[in-house]
């Protein structure tokens, strides 16, 4: 079509290490007052407790910017299949100004967020990789048993899951 979009935004980003608030997220609904939740179910069914277990999440909501309302989490989860493994879920609300059609953006949006969910796997494998070099460096004799490695860190609703890692 030759149309060119770009936007610009301000978030305010708050991290729940033990998962977003059930109170704060609703799976459809009033998207004003609510984060849109991605899901928990680790097989595609309903969830349940020990499907939240585990689960670390990233909340983001416009403070300004190019659109009416942006806001989503991004879900990280231990994988059902493999314990050294993460699943990566993003879930997002986007309403544009009256102005600007749905149409034209949502394709654009929806191919960013693919983009960034294959960026963040590529710097978990870097980040992983680097890790278990480090430990080959170092003597199994001086490693901690707790030792650990962290990283700190549309009128549409969209829900998109990351493959398992």
């Amino acid at each position: 079509m030759g149309i060119k979009f770009s936007a610009a935004c301000t978030l305010e980003i708050k991290e729940h290490p033990n998962g977003i608030p059930q109170s704060l997220c609703a799976t459809n609904g009033n998207w004003d007052y609510y984060f849109p939740c991605p899901s928990t179910s680790r097989n595609g069914s309903s969830s349940t407790s020990e499907d939240k277990a585990g689960i670390k999440d990233i909340s983001f909501l416009l403070v300004e910017g190019d659109f009416q309302a942006f806001k989503g989490i991004w879900r990280m989860q231990p994988a059902a299949v493999d314990p050294h493994a993460t699943v990566l879920r993003y879930s997002l609300f986007v309403k544009p100004h009256p102005w600007l059609p749905v149409g034209l953006i949502q394709n654009r949006i929806s191919s960013e967020v693919v983009n960034n969910l294959k960026a963040v796997r590529r710097h978990a494998e870097r980040v992983h990789r680097q890790h278990m070099r480090q430990q080959q460096l170092v003597p199994q004799s001086s490693l901690s048993a707790s030792s650990s490695v962290s990283s700190a860190n549309s009128s549409w609703a969209s829900d998109s899951e990351g493959e398992e890692w």
